[in-house]
């Protein structure tokens, strides 16, 4: 009698984990068939794929709504894309700081200032990220962070503030094993715009 149980019991947790890495098989591939898409076929992709959510991790489920608000802001509907970086950003928030709540606060921060065009709102959300991404650890996110926030200090009383994060940004870039260069010419950009 125990014997079955415990044949019961590791049939069902063997089955439990053959799902869970099914699911992520299958996620895994849904973003390698989601990159470079059109919006309307991003969105199809998204919406067809089988994936149960509740048989991914957190940071998969993050990741899946992260593709989600990709997909929305390239079709500009910027409050479908807002609202998935939303739940992407519910899904981590708790968690140890990962780059998929940094680049999802990056992002919904874009969607935002698309929208509205308003320092005021979306620099909120790219403050965040510079917090987050200055406690983790993976220099490239920061320095990507720290070139999107300096676009927050653009007045004449605060761009020495904006060219103090590119300068960090750039140092961050040149210190790099590999050498970034689509990442210095943002870099050289913003500092031209502030």
């Amino acid at each position: 009698m125990h014997k079955k149980i415990i044949i019961a019991i590791t049939c069902s947790v063997f089955m439990a984990f053959f799902s869970v890495a099914n699911a992520s098989t299958a996620f895994q591939q849904l973003e390698t068939k989601f990159k470079d898409n059109f919006p309307e076929t991003a969105l199809s992709i998204l919406n067809s794929a089988d994936i149960n959510k509740s048989e991914l991790t957190a940071h998969e489920r993050a990741r899946l709504y992260f593709l989600y608000g990709q997909a929305y802001e390239k079709a500009r509907q910027l409050e479908l894309a807002i609202e998935s970086y939303d739940k992407g950003i519910a899904e981590v928030e708790f968690l140890p700081i990962s780059d998929i709540l940094i680049d999802s606060y990056l992002e919904r921060s874009f969607s935002v200032y698309l929208q509205t065009n308003d320092p005021a709102a979306y620099c909120v959300d790219r403050r965040k990220a510079l917090d987050y991404a200055r406690q983790h650890d993976n220099q490239e996110l920061l320095a990507k962070t720290l070139t999107q926030n300096a676009y927050c200090y653009y007045t004449a009383t605060t761009v020495n503030e904006g060219i103090a994060q590119l300068d960090e940004a750039m140092v961050i870039v040149d210190q790099g094993e590999q050498l970034n260069v689509h990442r210095k010419a943002v870099i050289y950009n913003a500092t031209g715009s502030l």
